[in-house]
C-alpha cells in the first residue's frame, strides 16, 4: 500500500474521530443541561407541594379552632366559677382563649377575655343535719355534725349551722 494512501486513511480516521468526539461532547452537554433542568423542575414542584400542604394544615387548624371556640367559652365561664369555689384567687389563675396575638397562624379568632367571678361564692346546697365550714384556704363545704370537731381541729371555721 502506498504511503500516500496510508496517510490519507490516517487523516480520514483522525477527522472522523474528532467529528465523533465533538458530537459526543455536544450530546453530553445537552444531556447534562436536560438533567439539570429536570432536577430544578422537580425541586420547584416539591417546594410548591410543601407550601400547599402547609396551607391546608393552617386551614384545618383554623376550622378546628373556630369549631371549638363556643365550647372554650362555656368552659371558661364554668372554670372561673369552679376556681372561685375552690378558693383559687384571680391573681393566681386567669383563663385564656387564643387570640390574634397568640394564634400562630394568624387565623381570625374572636377576642374573648373573661375574668373569674368576684364577690361571695354562691350558696352551697346542703343536706339536713349538716354544717357549712370554711377551710384555712378559704373554700367552704357542708359537713355532717359528727365531722365538725375534726375540721375545727384542722383550723376550719363554722360558717353556718342548720
Amino acid at each position: 500500500m502506498p504511503a500516500a494512501a496510508i496517510a490519507a486513511a490516517a487523516i480520514a480516521s483522525a477527522a472522523a474521530s474528532a467529528y465523533a468526539a465533538s458530537k459526543s461532547a455536544k450530546a453530553a452537554t445537552g444531556a447534562a443541561s436536560t438533567q439539570s433542568d429536570a432536577a430544578q423542575y422537580a425541586a420547584n414542584l416539591q417546594a410548591q407541594t410543601a407550601k400547599n400542604a402547609l396551607n391546608l394544615q393552617k386551614q384545618q387548624y383554623g376550622n378546628t379552632l373556630g369549631m371549638m371556640t363556643p365550647w372554650v367559652q362555656i368552659g371558661q365561664g364554668a372554670a372561673g366559677k369552679l376556681a372561685h369555689l375552690a378558693g383559687v384567687t384571680p391573681s393566681t389563675w386567669q383563663p385564656t382563649v387564643p387570640t390574634q396575638e397568640t394564634n400562630p397562624v394568624n387565623m381570625a379568632v374572636p377576642r374573648v377575655r373573661t375574668a373569674p367571678p368576684t364577690g361571695p361564692a354562691p350558696a352551697l346546697p346542703r343536706a339536713a343535719g349538716t354544717v357549712v365550714m370554711r377551710s384555712p384556704n378559704g373554700s367552704t363545704r357542708a359537713v355532717t355534725q359528727s365531722q365538725v370537731p375534726y375540721y375545727l381541729s384542722k383550723g376550719a371555721q363554722v360558717v353556718s349551722n342548720g
